[in-house]
Order: structure tokens, then sequence, then C-alpha cells
């Protein structure tokens, strides 16, 4: 039973062999149709450049500062110690995607113009909604018959929609061993994606020093206040301290300069671009056209066997 079932699957397999053999033609002709379908579409695509940037705290980490014992006294006393720079970067990291930020760099035309081209009419100066392919269209209908919503109502671009952007088409990435900021992106435009990596970081860092110097009067008088009342040695040390650190940051935050973070390198270009794979969609043209001339000529010789019979 088992040397008949072996003979049956050699059998089959030189069928199959045969078969192929026989169109080899076919699968060559339709595998090359595909190569050469392939090789157009890759034609069709724009090719897009990565961008990234790495970024590191201006000031030395201190997240290990300790003032030992006198750390109860100061809290005792009423005194709130400063946090330190490793706090700013991380509270840094999440400002760059914010609403807040996005507010700020919609206030530079020209990058909002080019992120939002399609919907930017140059003749009349207006923003309108951009005219929908025949693909899209179609996408919009079988979205409609498929889900049963609508599509969305347009919304000219503002700042919720310039974040949304923002946060789908750039990636960050924080190694708190090494305290390095990746800011990173791919794009058919890589002179804007750079512009627009270069607003983000410096408009995050001067909303950073701002809200600094308006706080930062306010606390050194609080704790002035505190070291004249106080009695106690220790205390005066821990305030003094307090304020010496504080009149370091307002220096750092008046001067010219990044104040939370400073590039380290970048913003940098990818020499190759990063999509189309070239290869990646002419091999994948060459195996779809294969497995479709296989499949075509195993259908075609069931049909003419079940006539046969």
């Amino acid at each position: 039973m088992q040397a008949n079932s072996d003979y049956n699957d050699e059998i089959d397999l030189k069928e199959l062999f045969s078969i192929f053999w026989r169109g080899k033609y076919f699968i060559m002709l339709l595998t090359t149709i595909a190569l050469i379908l392939g090789s157009i579409y890759l034609r069709t695509l724009t090719p897009k450049y990565g961008v990234s940037v790495l970024l590191a705290p201006v000031q030395e980490e201190q997240s290990s500062t300790n003032f030992g014992s006198l750390g109860n006294l100061a809290s005792m006393a009423g005194i709130s110690l400063p946090s330190s720079s490793a706090s700013d970067f991380s509270k840094y990291e999440l400002m760059l995607f914010t609403r807040e930020i996005a507010t700020i760099i919609f206030k530079e035309e020209n990058i909002v113009k080019k992120i939002f081209s399609e919907e930017w009419d140059e003749k009349k100066q207006i923003y309108q909604k951009p005219k929908r392919t025949q693909i899209g269209l179609v996408k919009s209908y079988l979205k409609k018959i498929l889900t049963g919503k609508l599509s969305k109502k347009y919304t000219k671009p503002n700042p919720a929609r310039l974040a949304e952007f923002i946060s789908k088409n750039i990636n960050i990435s924080y190694d708190k061993k090494k305290q390095y900021l990746s800011l990173s992106a791919d794009s058919t435009n890589p002179e804007l994606l750079t512009n627009l990596l270069i607003s983000m970081i410096s408009n995050t860092d001067q909303l950073f020093k701002e809200k600094f110097i308006n706080q930062a009067d306010d606390a050194v008088k609080f704790y002035q206040t505190k070291i004249s009342n106080s009695r106690s040695q220790e205390h005066r040390e821990i305030l003094a301290t307090l304020i010496a650190k504080e009149e370091r940051k307002l220096l750092l935050a008046s001067r010219d300069g990044p104040f939370v973070a400073e590039i380290l390198t970048g913003p940098n270009r990818t020499l190759d671009p990063t999509s189309p794979i070239a290869s990646l969609i002419l091999a994948l043209s060459i195996l779809l056209g294969g497995m479709l001339s296989v499949g075509i000529l195993l259908v075609r010789n069931s049909i003419l066997r079940s006539h046969n019979s």
C-alpha cells in the first residue's frame, strides 16, 4: 500500500514537471510581462530620502544630585528642590509633538504651504479641498458601502492637522542610557522635512526658555525670602545652592543658543533613497508573474483532464 502511494506521488511529480516544461515559454512570457509592469510601476514612484537629527541635553545631567539629609530638612522647611535637567529633557521630548508647538510652527507659511501643497491654490491664495482622483472616488464609494460611513468633511489646514502630520510622519526614539534623542523621517521632499525638524527643535527650545524666564524670578524671590527668614545654617546652605542653580539656568536661558537640547549631529540626509526598494519590487514582480503563470497552467490542465474524462 505504501509502495503504491509512493508510486502515485512519483507520477504526480512527473506530471507536474511535464506540465511546467510544456508551458515553459508561457511562464517566461508572463514573468517577463510582470517584470516589465513592475519596472513601469517603479518609475512612477517618487523616491523618498531619510532625514535624521540627534539631540543631546545642553546641561550635564544631574539626575543623581543628592542633598543627603538636607533634603529632608528642606522638605520640612517647605523648600521646593528643583528637578534635574533630565526632567527638562524628558519634557522637551513630549513637547515636540504637542499642538502648542504645532501652533507656533503653523505661523511659518512657507513650511505649511509645502506640507499641504495639494490643497494650496497659488492663484487664489487660499486652501481648498483637493480634487479627487478616480481611485480616490472608488475608495470613498467602497468605504461608504462597507462601513456605512461618509467621508470626513474637509477641514482647512490648521495647527491640529499639522500636529497630526508631525506625529504620523516623524519618528522619535530616546536612549535613556546615553541621554540621546533621535528624530527621523522619510520624505519625497527632504529639504522640507529638514526645515520642519529644525523648526520643531528651535521652537520647542525657545518655548522652554520663555517659560523658565517667566518663572525664574518668582523662584529666586521665594528662595531669598526663605533665606532671610531662616535661622538654620543648613537651611541657608540649601537655599544658597538653589539660588545659585536657578541663576545659572537663568543665565543660560538669557543667552543666544539652545537651552534644553542641542543638535549633536544633523540634520543628515541619506545618500540613497530609503524607498522604494527597487530590488524588492522587481523580485516580487518576478515571483508574482511566475506564480500566476504556474497557476494558470495548472487550472488549464485540470480543465482539460475533466473534459477528457
